[in-house]
């Protein structure tokens, strides 16, 4: 499991970031920047900022742990250990 490919692997965050852009201006506080879009002025505050750095930060450490816990236990444990907390597998409802 090499850096290079966990690193891409982590790509899979990204839509996670994307979706938490509207965070950039629709939290108050004191004013960044002002973006004017069309008929709309957008106002990215610095608490905005620290709320979308907080969620990509969060993303992407989530999306790292997946990657390793899933590089480093073979499959059958990780089915063990998700039954011993009682998550059942319950793909075939999605196939129907």
């Amino acid at each position: 499991m090499g850096v290079g490919n966990v690193l891409k692997r982590a790509a899979l965050a990204l839509p996670f970031v994307l979706a938490a852009l509207p965070v950039l201006v629709t939290i108050k506080g004191m004013p960044l920047a002002t973006v004017p879009i069309g008929p709309w002025t957008l106002t990215v505050t610095l608490e905005g900022v620290e709320r979308f750095a907080s969620i990509a930060v969060k993303s992407w450490i989530s999306v790292q742990m997946a990657i390793v816990l899933a590089s480093s236990t073979p499959f059958p444990d990780l089915l063990l250990a998700m039954r011993a907390v009682r998550i059942r597998a319950c793909w075939w409802r999605f196939l129907g």
